[in-house]
């Protein structure tokens, strides 16, 4: 460094301010705090307050140095640092931009289908079946049927009805010929005939000892009907006649 003794930087006083200021005993010192930073250019060490001031870029004011006993100035010779003064380069990189237009042709194409419809008629024959169901209770005991066989004969009923709880006869007949009445008519009664046995022959129908009768019985001109008393079959003169004959279980 070149060093100015009774000299100091006439920055210091006007415009340039140092950018360090640091405490040290000598001159010395101060020159290495100085050549330790890399962007000092100069010093000024004042001796009686023991102050270095550090400076940056100062070589320019050389010739405006004010006089001061208390000071010793130095400034650093040009490239005589170790390590050297940082060199500063400036590359410029010209960037060249190549812009391509690519024109693309759209070819169209238009296609025409053509669809045809084909209608089927269906015809449709719908066949209805009536069925007609004859439904019957079943019963743990015998019932009447439309014809049936008793003693060896043969006695017939136009519609019967059978149920849980009895089996009944319309229009009972034996060969063509109805039971006597003997009972008030016409009307329904649960009184047996005293002209036939009207309960025997419920319980013979029905196999049960304790069947009962509810019978209707109709009134008409003196005819001959068929009699059944005890399992034997007979003939009897009556005005009246057993029309309807229901036995319960």
């Amino acid at each position: 460094m070149s060093k100015i003794n009774g000299w100091q930087f006439q920055c210091a006083s006007t415009s340039c301010l140092p950018f360090i200021t640091v405490t040290v005993s000598n001159m010395i010192k101060c020159q290495t705090n100085c050549l330790a930073q890399i962007h000092c250019r100069a010093v000024t060490f004042h001796k009686s307050i023991s102050s270095c001031q550090l400076f940056t870029d100062i070589i320019n004011q050389n010739p405006n140095m004010l006089a001061n006993t208390d000071t010793i100035s130095a400034t650093v010779i040009l490239q005589t640092r170790i390590p050297p003064e940082p060199t500063t380069t400036t590359t410029t990189t010209t960037s060249s931009t190549s812009t391509t237009t690519s024109s693309t042709s759209t070819s169209s194409t238009t296609s025409t289908t053509t669809t045809t419809t084909t209608t089927t008629s269906t015809t449709t024959s719908k066949t209805t079946t009536t069925t007609t169901t004859t439904t019957t209770t079943s019963s743990s005991h015998n019932q009447f049927s439309l014809s049936q066989t008793i003693d060896g004969r043969i006695i017939t009923c136009n519609s019967i009805n059978n149920t849980n709880l009895y089996t009944e006869c319309s229009n009972l007949q034996q060969g063509g010929v109805y039971f006597p009445n003997g009972i008030a008519c016409p009307g329904w009664s649960t009184t047996t005939s005293p002209y036939w046995d009207t309960i025997g022959f419920c319980r013979k129908i029905t196999g049960s000892l304790l069947a009962t009768i509810y019978v209707y019985y109709d009134c008409d001109t003196a005819q001959t009907r068929v009699t059944w008393i005890a399992d034997v079959w007979s003939t009897y003169t009556d005005n009246g006649f057993t029309s309807i004959l229901r036995c319960y279980y």
